[in-house]
């Protein structure tokens, strides 16, 4: 039987409470440890998650399936150097600065 339960920091929080943290704006973390079954060993992981019903859902999912599904990456196209430098020359060159104020090492164009 796996059971939830909060992983404080001393950096972040004092409170030694296992499911009320002291910080409000952002608890610590919920970690699940127990077994899922007989034939299973014993497991601590943690959750991703600082909401405590969050938490619970995905200790149910974990104990049906046996694991926590991860959400799809979104197909985000990764930015290139020279990507990013033109939108930075692009956005200084909107900002109507004069040549000698936007100049760079990066930068050799009028």
């Amino acid at each position: 039987m796996l059971t939830l339960y909060r992983r404080h920091t001393v950096a972040n929080c004092s409170s030694t409470d296992s499911q009320n943290c002291t910080d409000k704006r952002r608890p610590c973390p919920i970690w699940a440890k127990g077994t899922i079954d007989l034939d299973s060993g014993y497991i601590r992981r943690r959750l991703g998650t600082r909401d405590w019903t969050k938490a619970q859902e995905r200790l149910r999912e974990l104990e049906t399936t046996g694991a926590i599904a991860k959400p799809a990456p979104a197909n985000v196209k990764r930015a290139t150097i020279e990507t990013l430098q033109e939108l930075f020359v692009q956005n200084k060159q909107t900002e109507n600065l004069s040549y000698s104020t936007r100049r760079t090492k990066f930068y050799s164009a009028n």
